[in-house]
């Protein structure tokens, strides 16, 4: 019989979206602990301490060495139902049932598309992290230009340069001012010239330093 906690941790991890566990590190949040203890294991933890003494593998956790070994001892008690079809550990058994349903849980941070298991999707993403050259030192997101990636920062440093010159009220992105002065205005012709929606100068305590942008590409230049 589960326990209480056990049916409270599967609630929230499959029914409610909450994600109250947050990495230290880059900021990803997650339902429950466990989770977030192998994000850090194989997200954030450097090289690979935990060598296989039959072959040249090496684990990030002794958890993940314990795994591969499976791979060694031939062992193969996991089934699947559909085609009979057998495997060494559950997790790998999960992915191929995939294979029989229409079901691709995995998406790409960049693009519409989805995967089956994880492993496609992470070569998949190898194309778009050549794409994807400037990445916020904040949360880890990436951006093509480093304009958008300027924009992008916004969101941490609570930067608002562009005012309402009607009422002062400042907003992040122009599109976002010009929807308000609409309403404020009441009538299109009676808004200002494009030459008044310049963003005004950021005040000097609310400057983002340039250090939080990670240029990881070669420099761009307009011709």
């Amino acid at each position: 019989m589960l326990s209480p906690g056990t049916i409270y941790d599967h609630k929230r991890s499959y029914h409610s979206g909450e994600k109250p566990f947050v990495c230290d590190i880059c900021g990803s949040s997650f339902s429950t602990n466990p989770i977030l203890k192998k994000h850090k294991i194989n997200i954030h933890t450097e090289g690979r301490p935990f060598p296989c003494d039959q072959c040249q593998y090496g684990a990030k956790s002794l958890e993940l060495l314990r795994r591969h070994k499976l791979v060694h001892s031939g062992e193969k008690k996991f089934q699947c139902d559909d085609c009979g079809a057998c495997f060494p550990r559950a997790a790998t058994l999960k992915e191929h049932v995939l294979i029989h349903k229409d079901i691709w849980p995995h998406h790409c941070q960049f693009c519409p598309k989805r995967f089956k298991n994880i492993r496609q999707l992470r070569r998949h993403e190898e194309v778009h992290l050549d794409q994807y050259k400037y990445q916020c030192k904040v949360c880890g997101k990436r951006m093509r230009q480093v304009g958008n990636l300027n924009t992008h920062m916004r969101t941490h440093n609570g930067e608002k340069p562009y005012a309402c010159d009607k009422c002062g009220k400042r907003f992040a992105h122009n599109v976002t001012r010009k929807q308000h002065m609409e309403s404020c205005f009441g009538n299109m012709d009676m808004l200002p010239s494009t030459q008044n929606l310049l963003p005004l100068p950021l005040p000097i305590g609310l400057q983002f330093p340039s250090s939080a942008i990670d240029c990881t590409g070669p420099p761009q230049h307009r011709f």
